[in-house]
């Protein structure tokens, strides 16, 4: 299988600030600093990495994973796996009978911890009851035990 991957960094004083990347199958995974992260119709697995990250899933049958940061996870059309990471973060399904789940943290001051849009289809949510906030899901599941 062919993956195409293009990386655009910018480095100041030796800190990444950010990364942009086309992911086109395969397994993508960002840097220590913001990155946005792109997919394509093809199934890709994308993983953020530390710091506060955008990723897209663009079609296709993806895994997105947040890591670590306040990440934004957009599945996108599909039925995909979107997941956020430690941190506060938005996950969103879109299009598709998808898996959402929101990730592990410490609770923020105002109680909230992640905001999860399931989208269309027939979602399976994985949240924390009582400070997750749930909008358009259709399947709610408490979180694994």
């Amino acid at each position: 299988m062919f993956v195409f991957v293009l990386v655009t960094t910018l480095v100041v004083a030796g800190a990444a600030f950010a990364a942009v990347k086309q992911c086109n199958g395969g397994t993508c995974r960002g840097t220590s600093g913001d990155d946005k992260i792109y997919g394509s119709v093809r199934n890709e697995s994308v993983f953020g990495g530390q710091g506060d990250d955008r990723l897209y899933g663009r079609g296709g049958e993806d895994l997105l994973k947040g890591d670590p940061g306040r990440d934004t996870v957009y599945g996108q059309e599909g039925p995909d796996r979107v997941k956020g990471g430690t941190g506060r973060d938005m996950v969103y399904g879109g299009p598709g009978d998808d898996l959402v789940r929101g990730g592990t943290h410490d609770q923020t001051n105002d109680g909230v911890r992640d905001i999860l849009d399931c989208g269309p289809g027939v979602d399976t949510v994985y949240y924390t009851p009582g400070t997750d906030v749930l909008r358009d899901c259709e399947v709610r599941n408490p979180p694994e035990q």
